[in-house]
């Protein structure tokens, strides 16, 4: 399991049950859990180039993709600009459109900020 909260949180009932008939690699996003910040623009495309290189660097030809949240948006662009590395793709709790969201969703997202996010219990 990984050091970052994110991961066994979202994650830590489901890895079990699939680590005895698939290797299991998990990746927290850049900007998320306990990674480090890098001097490039948060973006999905970018998020979705690093993890074909995770898995050209692990010598994974293609994998079966879960993502959830923003990680799900990840794995649509994963899919869309490396097709080739995608086997199955699940994707769980994401949009594919902008409005497609409630009403006022992006207008609270301009002001985000860590100290409006709510405490991890």
């Amino acid at each position: 399991m990984a050091e970052d909260r994110t991961i066994e949180t979202n994650f830590g009932a489901l890895i079990p049950l699939l680590t005895d008939t698939r290797q299991v690699i998990d990746v927290v996003e850049q900007g998320h859990g306990h990674t480090g910040w890098i001097d490039r623009p948060y973006t999905p495309e970018n998020s979705a180039d690093d993890i074909a290189a995770v898995l050209q660097q692990l010598k994974v030809a293609r994998a079966d993709v879960l993502g959830f949240s923003s990680g799900a948006g990840v794995g649509l662009r994963l899919a869309m600009r490396h097709p080739s590395r995608v086997r199955r793709l699940i994707v769980a709790s994401t949009f594919y459109r902008r409005d497609g969201l409630v009403d006022g969703f992006w207008a609270g997202v301009e002001h985000a900020s860590l100290d409006a996010m709510p405490e991890v219990s």
